[in-house]
């Protein structure tokens, strides 16, 4: 599936849907490259070239992604909310806003996280007060040392097998995200 320059909503979502593809290439997206509600999707490869919002929006789905390539995304290259799970072998994150996202109740296995230009490479933390803690699982991290991560007090982050203590409460990450510090407000 190949989605160039565009201007609906989302390049391509899954709603209510199985999915299973080998690749995804998405370019000049006006929002989010792939959005999933509710859905079961397998994606062998995803690249992700100069997209105005999300790489990989995913609402209660749960998710197998082989490999993802993103460069150039304005908001976050992959967001995952309301209880989706997602199982990552891969992720490379280059030139980016925000790099990888769990919020209420989500679960994010990642194997392999390169990056590099990215303000924020990793948040976790509760928008939505009626579900849970997310938790990410990182277990190979390279980096090029840059960006911020944003971790709340009531999220769970390990990376290489440690624990990463969150300072910040959901609230005030929340705050600094959309568009008012880091990413990009949709537009609609």
């Amino acid at each position: 599936l190949i989605i160039n320059n565009s201007l609906s909503e989302d390049g391509v979502n899954f709603v209510d849907s199985e999915a299973n593809i080998n690749l995804l290439k998405a370019e000049g997206i006006k929002s989010d490259a792939v959005d999933s509600d509710s859905s079961i999707i397998k994606i062998k490869k995803i690249i992700c070239k100069n997209i105005f919002n999300d790489c990989l929006d995913l609402s209660y789905s749960n998710a197998k992604i082989g490999e993802i390539l993103v460069s150039g995304t304005k908001d976050k290259a992959i967001s995952a909310g309301e209880s989706s799970e997602a199982q990552i072998d891969y992720l490379n994150v280059s030139n980016s806003s925000i790099g990888l996202v769990a919020k209420d109740s989500s679960i994010i296995n990642l194997k392999k996280y390169d990056y590099s230009s990215v303000e924020v490479p990793i948040a976790a933390f509760i928008k939505k007060p009626e579900l849970g803690s997310p938790f990410i699982n990182i277990y190979d991290m390279n980096a090029d040392g840059k960006g911020r991560t944003l971790i709340s007090n009531d999220s769970y982050v390990n990376t290489s097998g440690k624990a990463m203590k969150g300072y910040l409460t959901s609230s005030n990450i929340s705050k600094m995200l959309y568009g008012n510090i880091y990413g990009i407000k949709t537009q609609r």
